[in-house]
């Protein structure tokens, strides 16, 4: 059910991109007040592109075996799993991203 609450969230987020609310705010909002509006996502019906897409990424072998949450930062996976989650390890790559943009 997890698993389907992010789907649903991703839905929500996704629509308000069709009406007039920035997706990013929505994005804002259901990421800080998750769990006053986990009650609300729980009825929200997943677009079956969205489930599609969902299903489809856990065949990327990038994803697949993943087990907890991972940031991506360009293409690098990055685990935030508890007790491994380094935020130096994260900071340096996101150094090495800024200079590499600034070589651009």
């Amino acid at each position: 059910q997890r698993r389907e609450l992010s789907l649903q969230a991703a839905a929500v987020i996704a629509k308000s991109s069709s009406s007039d609310k920035d997706p990013l705010l929505t994005l804002q909002d259901v990421s800080q007040n998750l769990p006053s509006v986990a009650s609300t996502l729980v009825h929200v019906k997943v677009p079956e592109d969205i489930a599609a897409i969902a299903e489809a990424l856990t065949d990327v072998p990038l994803f697949r075996g993943a087990k907890g949450a991972a940031v991506m930062i360009n293409g690098q996976r990055v685990s935030v799993d508890r007790p491994s989650f380094n935020v130096f390890e994260m900071l340096n790559l996101l150094k090495k991203e800024q200079r590499e943009l600034k070589d651009m």
